[in-house]
């Protein structure tokens, strides 16, 4: 989810870097499409565990492209979570607060069924619904950060919503 990609900014240099300490530069690619291809196969060789690290940004390009305030709501949201836990207090509810959001279902994880093929990890998820939620049963498929949910075979809510 690269944002400067939708402006068409320089997609190069792209570092990736995986647990083990190998380093991969890829210096030009004619396209983001290039990119996102070649980094997948590095991605891939690496053991679909990588880091990445893209092409630096001027200050104009991120204001004009950048998804603004970002990392202040994740530090936020870490900062609530943190002090829920201290207080032996809910963390859930601390995130719905902090982020304004909307619980949708409470349950418990029954089945978890994950693969990694061709740079991506996909995957779906189980849950058995409790409290208010008893009998129902809320499904997700994943692939990295895309995540599709559906509550007794109803889509309910799906992620990255840029």
């Amino acid at each position: 989810m690269t944002s400067v990609a939708v402006g068409e900014l320089c997609p190069y240099p792209c570092v990736l870097y995986d647990p083990r300490g190998i380093e991969a530069v890829v210096t030009r690619v004619p396209s983001w499409r290039w990119m996102e291809r070649v980094s997948r196969k590095i991605c891939v060789e690496f053991g679909s565990i990588a880091s990445t690290c893209k092409a630096p940004r001027s200050g104009r390009e991120v204001k004009d492209w950048g998804i603004h305030f970002t990392v202040s709501k994740a530090i936020g949201l870490g900062r609530r979570v943190h002090d829920a836990q201290r207080r032996h207090d809910d963390p859930v509810a601390a995130i719905l607060d902090e982020g304004q959001g909307k619980l949708l279902f409470r349950g418990k994880v029954v089945d978890v069924a994950r693969r990694t093929t061709e740079g991506y990890l996909r995957g779906r998820v189980a849950i058995e619904g409790l409290d208010d939620d008893r009998g129902s049963r809320l499904e997700i498929a994943l692939q990295n950060e895309w995540v599709v949910a559906w509550r007794d075979n109803a889509p309910l809510v799906m992620s990255p919503d840029l």
